[in-house]
C-alpha cells in the first residue's frame, strides 16, 4: 500500500520525481543502497495515509485533563491522520514533503505512529523500509509514472484525507 500510494505521489509531483530517478541512477550498481529520499517518500506516504489509521493503548499514569482526570491502565484508541496532519505541529501537514524525512529525528516533534516508538516500535520498520525503498527503484528505474488522470494529488491542492490504493490508475514512460 505505501510503495503504490508513493509511487502515485512522486507520479503527481514531476521535482521530487527527479530527485527519485537521480538518487536511483547515484545507486546503481551498489550492492546495498539505503535510498534515503526514496525512503523520505515512504514515510511520507505513510504520514499522509497511514496503513494503521487506528492504533490501541493503554495509558500507563493517571492523566490530567482540562475537563477531568483518566486513571491509569485506560484503553485509548488513537486516529493516526489526526496526529499525522496536525497542522499545529506541521506547516503544510496535508502537502506532499519527504524532506521532513530527511531532518534529524530530534527536529521532528511531531508523533508518528505507523512504526509506533519506544518499546512498542515495530521490529520490521527497517526490513519493510528497504523492501519498499528497493521495490520503489525498481519500478521507477528508467520509467516515468504518470497518474490518471493527472490532475489527482497535485500539489497545488491539499491531499485528499483517504486514499484508495487499489483505485491507482498510472501511465507508464519508458525514458
Amino acid at each position: 500500500m505505501a510503495t503504490f500510494r508513493a509511487l502515485a505521489l512522486l507520479a503527481a509531483h514531476p521535482n521530487q520525481a527527479e530527485r527519485a530517478q537521480a538518487e536511483i541512477v547515484e545507486n546503481a550498481g551498489k550492492p546495498a543502497p539505503e535510498l534515503v529520499f526514496l525512503r523520505a517518500c515512504l514515510l511520507e506516504s505513510l504520514r499522509l495515509w497511514p496503513t494503521t489509521p487506528l492504533v490501541l493503548r493503554q495509558t500507563t499514569e493517571v492523566t490530567e485533563w482540562e475537563n477531568g482526570t483518566m486513571p491509569a491502565e485506560t484503553s485509548i484508541l488513537m486516529l493516526a491522520p489526526y496526529f499525522h496532519r496536525d497542522d499545529r505541529h506541521l506547516d503544510e501537514a496535508d502537502r506532499f514533503n519527504p524532506d521532513l524525512w530527511l531532518e534529524p529525528e530530534a527536529a521532528r516533534d511531531w508523533p508518528f505512529i505507523p512504526f509506533s516508538g519506544g518499546t512498542a516500535i515495530c521490529p520490521g520498520r527497517r526490513v519493510v523500509l528497504t523492501v519498499t525503498s528497493h521495490m520503489l527503484a525498481k519500478l521507477l528505474h528508467g520509467r516515468e509514472f504518470q497518474l490518471n488522470p493527472p490532475t489527482r494529488l497535485l500539489s497545488s491542492k491539499p491531499m485528499p484525507p483517504l486514499l484508495n490504493n487499489y483505485d491507482l490508475e498510472f501511465q507508464v514512460r519508458t525514458q
